[in-house]
């Protein structure tokens, strides 16, 4: 019986990003389906699937979303740093939301890199999902402000669906 609920919530979930606007993107999709297989997740080989997907995902959000200039970055720096009523715009810019999804980028190639050159595995996992959910929130919120269709990368679900599959893989691949 669990096992007939987890599968159609999977499916439900799945299906969110493609019947919310626009179309998923192939990647979204397949991180999507990476996420909620939690057999898969129970093996090394399926775990480190997972993290290729996860890494296709990043590239993508990657070479999709627009860079800050450095005048641009310049700009945040000193709203920020200023505080007040100028940091709260700051914050809520479509710079700020740049700077965001360059922070996810780094996380992503960082924690990513790291299964490569660590015994560790679970902490790497934990790393990839801290900086995915750190971005969750966000990625909807300031997608539309640079232009972008959070559609496209499933924002209102995907991410905290990876946190949730790296964060399993980071348990089941703790000795």
């Amino acid at each position: 019986m669990f096992r007939i609920i987890t599968l159609t919530v999977a499916a439900l979930t799945i299906s969110i990003p493609v019947q919310a606007g626009g179309p998923s993107s192939p990647v979204t999709q397949a991180l999507a389906r990476a996420a909620v297989d939690r057999d898969a997740l129970k093996t090394p080989a399926g775990r480190m699937a997972l993290v290729i997907t996860v890494k296709a995902y990043c590239d993508e959000v990657s070479s999709t979303y627009p860079r800050n200039s450095p005048k641009e970055t310049e700009w945040l720096s000193s709203e920020v740093q200023a505080g007040g009523e100028r940091m709260i715009r700051a914050t809520r810019s479509a710079e700020w939301g740049r700077e965001q999804v360059q922070i996810f980028v780094d996380g992503c190639a960082s924690w990513g890199a790291s299964f490569s050159r660590s015994l560790d595995q679970s902490r790497s996992y934990a790393g990839l999902a801290y900086t995915f959910i750190r971005f969750s929130g966000d990625a909807e919120y300031y997608a539309p402000k640079n232009r972008i269709d959070p559609d496209h990368f499933g924002f209102g679900v995907v991410p905290r669906m990876a946190t949730e599959a790296l964060i399993l893989a980071a348990i089941l691949s703790a000795k």
